[in-house]
């Protein structure tokens, strides 16, 4: 039994070793979770010069890669969203002025988003795309039409290097919620009547329908006096304008 301590001992140290190891991972996963940037916009091309389009070098989505005008071709490096908080972002990163720059020909990139003012645009209703950070356009580098001519902060001068055809803000779908269902009314209950001699027949405490006496004996319970046949349901009462019962059947 003694021989048996030190190996107890040393199963206990290992898995509060594997405990402390899954709940570190798990606030990792966690961390990482908490950061991941959530948004709903749709995507579309921005387009300049030559109907080229705003392109991500090579469509690689990481920090400082290369912003630039090449042709359009309908891949995601061109697939720019708008999500409404300012920023202007391709694949989960954002357009933003190379080194926070606030000087002409400050060349722009991707970045990862940080909520920095190089990461802020204002679009205007002229196809102008201002830098919050500067107040200079985003421009097409000495007008080129060229691919892989590139993108930089210039003073805003209303020529065609600075215009750019950008797509509305889409907004994320407010969920749809359904009217709730009217209740369902239930029947109002209606008390049966008592027994009634009236008509073709009466309807019983039960609130059955019965045939009044006749001389069909199909589906009769008693004979009565007189000789028609009484379908009541139950003995009291049965054939009382007919002279009673004469046999049950």
């Amino acid at each position: 039994m003694n021989a048996m301590k030190p190996l107890l001992r040393r199963t206990s140290k290992r898995t509060k070793w594997l405990f402390a190891i899954f709940a570190l991972a798990v606030s990792i996963i966690g961390g990482v979770t908490a950061v991941t940037p959530t948004y709903a916009a749709s995507s579309a091309p921005i387009t300049g010069l030559a109907s080229k389009c705003l392109d991500v070098q090579g469509g690689v989505a990481k920090a400082k890669n290369a912003v630039q005008l090449y042709t359009c071709n309908s891949t995601v490096a061109q697939q720019w969203e708008q999500p409404g908080d300012g920023t202007i972002r391709n694949q989960g990163l954002c357009l933003d002025v190379a080194w926070g720059g606030k000087t002409a020909r400050s060349l722009v990139w991707l970045y990862d988003c940080n909520g920095t003012q190089a990461q802020q645009w204002k679009v205007n209703a002229d196809g102008t795309l201002v830098s919050l950070l500067s107040n200079l356009c985003l421009d097409d580098a000495h007008a080129g039409t060229a691919d892989r001519n590139p993108v930089w902060i210039y003073d805003c001068d209303a020529t065609q290097a600075q215009h750019w055809t950008v797509p509305a803000v889409t907004p994320a779908p407010a969920p749809a919620v359904s009217a709730p269902a009217p209740a369902a009314q239930a029947p109002t209950p209606t008390a049966p009547s008592s027994s009634s001699t009236t008509g073709s027949g009466y309807t019983n405490v039960d609130g059955n329908h019965v045939n009044s006496p006749s001389s069909d004996p199909a589906g009769a319970t008693a004979q009565c006096k007189d000789g028609t046949y009484s379908y009541s349901q139950h003995r009291s009462g049965t054939c009382s304008y007919h002279g009673g019962v004469a046999r049950w059947l």
